[in-house]
């Protein structure tokens, strides 16, 4: 959905009539390649919309949000390609995660039940608990006497946190197939109109 080749008009189409493509003008997508952008800022808004519409954390979503960029449009030669970026961590947000107890029908899987205390995941998870108010449940997870000593009660409910994210897993959210399949229909409308422009606009030069 981010590429638009035209090999068939540069090389195929003139070989399938035996023709010389040297003393034909490569046509111009000039409106092509600019539906191609505001198609691909139209996919990135709808994506940063449904994630915020489909995560509790505010923050988090936020930020997730506004990582979703189109890149530039490049060209090779032969083929128009943009893409849209995003936080590495987005497609586990989206396809979730399976727990080592509960299975979300995801791809991917936390494998192991252990916790670094400090590790990432808990840093992450106690700055939330801190935005949110919350308290992560009293559940036992193995914190030795003396680990659980020297710690904070945020630390305690952030390592908890964690455990209970491992053992059940992350719920799919899905906005990204949701955003794609609503724009699969709306970007083979717009490429057919901007591509028939850019022919009629070739052929009456």
């Amino acid at each position: 959905m981010n590429k638009v080749q035209h090999e068939a008009l540069s090389e195929g189409f003139f070989d399938l009539l035996a023709q010389d493509k040297s003393g034909f003008e490569e046509i111009n997508l000039t409106d092509t390649a600019k539906t191609m952008v505001q198609l691909a800022a139209n996919y990135a808004n709808l994506i940063a919309t449904k994630i915020n519409e489909n995560t509790n954390d505010v923050a988090s979503s936020g930020a997730l949000a506004d990582s979703v960029q189109p890149t530039e449009l490049e060209f090779d030669g032969v083929t128009y390609t943009i893409k849209v970026q995003a936080k590495d961590y987005i497609s586990f947000v989206d396809a979730g995660v399976n727990g080592w107890a509960v299975n979300r029908g995801s791809v991917y899987s936390f494998k192991t039940k252990g916790v670094d205390p400090n590790g990432k995941m808990v840093k992450s998870l106690k700055e939330y608990l801190k935005r949110e108010g919350a308290s992560a449940r009293n559940i036992k997870v193995g914190i030795s006497k003396r680990e659980n000593k020297g710690m904070s009660a945020d630390d305690r409910n952030a390592i908890t946190a964690a455990y209970m994210i491992k053992r059940q897993g992350i719920e799919p959210k899905r906005f990204l197939s949701d955003a794609t399949s609503e724009m699969e229909v709306i970007i083979k409308s717009e490429f057919g109109a901007a591509f028939k422009i850019d022919l009629i606009n070739n052929l009456t030069k």
